[in-house]
């Protein structure tokens, strides 16, 4: 009897963690999805790492500077979202970047070409804004 039971609870944790990886993997193929359609619609996209120190000072700066507010584009954690990362990737390789140059933050503008790092990318968004004035 003592043996059946560790059989049932060692089949439930099965299933536990059986489910919990299906629901885990559904949750990232819908995000996946979303962030495919959001970059190949041309618009501005800004990738960043949510523990990256220079995505932090650069989120300081656009939010000082209201820039959400003068630019539209969108953001993309890279991190924790391995979608994300592999779409990073994929931009970063059509903009002519080697696997080892590329890093956060990492802007992929509405006409294709990318930028690397805080100075490159608040430039950018300087640019975009006096372009707009």
């Amino acid at each position: 009897m003592q043996k059946n039971k560790k059989y049932i609870l060692l089949a439930a944790a099965m299933l536990i963690i059986l489910g919990l990886s299906f629901m885990y993997k559904n949750r990232n193929s819908a995000s996946n999805a979303d962030v495919v359609s959001s970059v190949d619609d041309g618009g501005i996209v800004l990738f960043f790492g949510d523990t990256c120190p220079h995505c932090k000072e650069l989120a300081k700066t656009l939010e000082e500077k209201k820039m959400a507010e003068k630019v539209k584009f969108s953001e993309k954690e890279v991190y924790r979202n391995a979608g994300n990362a592999k779409l990073l990737m994929e931009k970063a390789k059509k903009c002519g970047f080697k696997e080892s140059e590329v890093g956060v933050p990492f802007l992929v503008a509405e006409d294709g070409k990318c930028y690397v790092g805080n100075p490159d990318v608040i430039k950018f968004f300087d640019d975009k804004v006096n372009e707009n004035k």
